[in-house]
């Protein structure tokens, strides 16, 4: 972003004499320090983040509200960087609009997130949202965990189904987005609803 230092400006000049490579830094720097750098320079934009010299990987996932970027020398993490789109999601009973926005999204599921892990009667859905290491609440970038997409077409929709069972018997006024692409699965094969920035669970 303009105005900030790039990485090799902000580390001590210690550290950048010991590395062959700016990027080595950030690479090999433990999430801590990731997610400070995140917190000072706040990109907006992957494009953002590149150019203040963070090792951006390729886009692993793309939907109407975020783009999902590997992150380089951490295989086990990925970013997501809202998009600028808007649209409209549902007609309410008076028949007005809602629109929603990467913004609103993000903020939604954060709370949905937040909601889980704190209520004693959605402890049983706790192990299938996903684990969010980061959040920035000016820039709504993520940090969270990275997970396995479904390859299978009849594992995927076996999988969708589950995690929309067990969400509805527990929440059964719940409207979030079971569509086949949200539906992943950690590394022990348990279903994962990756996102949940529909509606706010009440």
């Amino acid at each position: 972003m303009s105005g900030h230092r790039p990485w090799r400006e902000i580390v001590r000049k210690s550290q950048i004499s010991l590395a062959k490579r700016v990027t080595e830094q950030i690479v090999t720097a433990p999430t801590s320090r990731l997610f400070a750098w995140l917190q000072y320079v706040r990109p907006y934009t992957a494009e953002q983040a590149i150019k203040q010299e963070m090792p951006i990987g390729r886009r692993i996932g793309r939907g109407v509200f975020r783009d999902t970027y590997a992150l380089v020398g951490h295989p086990d993490l990925v970013i997501k960087f809202p998009t600028d789109q808007s649209i409209r999601i549902y007609s309410d009973d008076a028949g007005h609009d809602s629109c929603a926005n990467a913004e609103k999204h993000i903020e939604t599921e954060m709370f949905n997130v937040r909601f889980i892990n704190k209520s004693a009667a959605m402890a049983a859905l706790r192990p299938h949202i996903p684990t969010i290491y980061f959040y920035d609440p000016l820039t709504h970038v993520q940090v969270s965990k990275r997970y396995r997409k479904v390859s299978n077409s009849e594992e995927s929709i076996h999988a969708s189904r589950v995690l929309y069972k067990l969400f509805r018997a527990v929440a059964y006024n719940i409207e979030l987005d079971f569509g086949l692409a949200n539906t992943m699965v950690d590394e022990n094969g348990r279903q994962i609803l990756v996102d949940l920035g529909f509606r706010r669970i009440r």
